[in-house]
């Protein structure tokens, strides 16, 4: 009798072993789903983040080219290409196939590819037309797979 005693004790104490196993899987289950969609959450926040980036510095851009334009008449074709300043930078301003084109950088350093830059192409038509696309990146590096674009049109007449 005592033996039997002692065998279903042993057998009880491996179902409660089992029953603790099963749980601690569920608890780890769920743990790490939990933490699977926290990283992906964080991927989207920062996707997010790069992107207002990117839309602030086509803005920039845009503002400082129709600056330079209603204000000074930097990018009329009838003279050559000339100088601008934006965001406290002086900036060259060059011919691209009828078309003024600057590019610059918001970094204060000089060469710091991490933070936003812009490209900037004015066209001036024969109808009097003009044509701003201002393309905003989140930063300067054309190698990094998270570079985001953004981009403002504006045509006026």
């Amino acid at each position: 009798m005592f033996l039997k005693l002692k065998n279903m004790k042993m057998r009880k104490a491996g179902f409660v072993s089992l029953i603790a196993l099963l749980l601690a899987n569920v608890f780890l289950l769920i743990g790490m789903s939990v933490f699977a969609i926290s990283i992906k959450e964080l991927g989207l926040s920062f996707g997010g983040r790069e992107s207002l980036f990117a839309f602030y510095a086509a803005d920039g851009g845009m503002e400082c080219a129709l600056y330079w334009d209603i204000q000074n008449g930097a990018f009329a074709t009838s003279s050559p290409a000339t100088e601008i300043t934006c965001n406290n930078k002086t900036i060259s301003v060059s011919d691209d196939a009828g078309a003024r084109v600057f590019d610059y950088s918001f970094d204060t350093a000089g060469n710091d590819v991490t933070l936003p830059c812009v490209s900037v192409v004015v066209t001036k038509r024969v109808d009097l037309v003009t044509e701003i696309i201002s393309r905003g990146r989140n930063n300067c590096d054309t190698n990094d797979p998270r570079r985001v674009e953004r981009a403002w049109r504006v045509i006026y007449k």
